[in-house]
C-alpha cells in the first residue's frame, strides 16, 4: 500500500492552494488572491492597460509589468474598473481572457469632438488555474485612458471551485 503525506499543495505561481489541517486531516481552502492597481503607464489604444502601482496584491497574481492577472486556482472571480477617458472620438475598453477579446465594456463618443468621461464596470467570470485576465483599450489614436491614480482596476477570487 502506498501512502502520500503532504501538508500543502501549491498553485503554479507558488501560492498555497490547499493546506491540510494537522488536527483533523481535512483540506481547507487557503487561497487568498486579490489586487487593487492604479496609474496605467500606457494609456494608449490597442494595448493591454498596464497599471503600474498596486495598493494591494495579495498572492502576487497581478503583474505590474504585463497588466495581467493570473488565476491561481479554478474558481469564480470578480473584476472592477474605473477609467478616466479622454479623446476626440469613440473609445472602447474590452476585457481580455487568455489574449482573446471577451466583449466590450464601454463605448464613449462625443458630439462636439472632445470628451473627458469616467466609466465603471464589474464582471464576474469563471477562470481556470493559469488563465490570464486584463483590460484592453481599443480605438483610434486620439483616444486614451488617463494615466493617473483616478484610473484603477481591481479583482480577485470570490469562490474556489474544486
Amino acid at each position: 500500500m502506498s501512502e502520500l503525506r503532504v501538508n500543502k499543495i501549491q498553485s503554479p505561481n507558488g501560492t498555497d492552494s490547499i493546506i491540510i489541517d494537522e488536527n483533523n486531516g481535512l483540506a481547507k481552502n487557503s487561497v487568498h488572491s486579490s489586487f487593487i492597481a492604479h496609474t496605467p503607464n500606457n494609456g494608449a489604444v490597442n494595448a493591454i492597460l498596464v497599471f503600474t502601482q498596486t495598493v494591494e496584491n495579495i498572492g502576487n497574481d497581478y503583474s505590474t509589468s504585463t497588466g495581467l492577472y493570473t488565476a491561481p486556482v479554478k474558481g469564480l472571480y470578480s473584476f472592477s474598473f474605473s477609467l478616466l477617458l479622454y479623446g476626440t472620438s469613440n473609445t472602447g475598453n474590452h476585457f481580455y481572457k487568455n489574449g482573446a477579446d471577451i466583449g466590450i465594456i464601454i463605448q464613449n463618443s462625443s458630439e462636439d469632438g472632445n470628451f473627458i468621461d469616467s466609466s465603471q464596470a464589474t464582471i464576474h467570470i469563471h477562470l481556470e488555474a493559469g488563465d490570464t485576465f486584463g483590460v484592453f483599450n481599443k480605438g483610434a489614436d486620439n483616444e486614451q485612458v488617463h494615466e493617473s491614480n483616478k484610473t484603477w482596476w481591481s479583482g480577485g477570487l470570490v469562490r474556489w471551485v474544486h
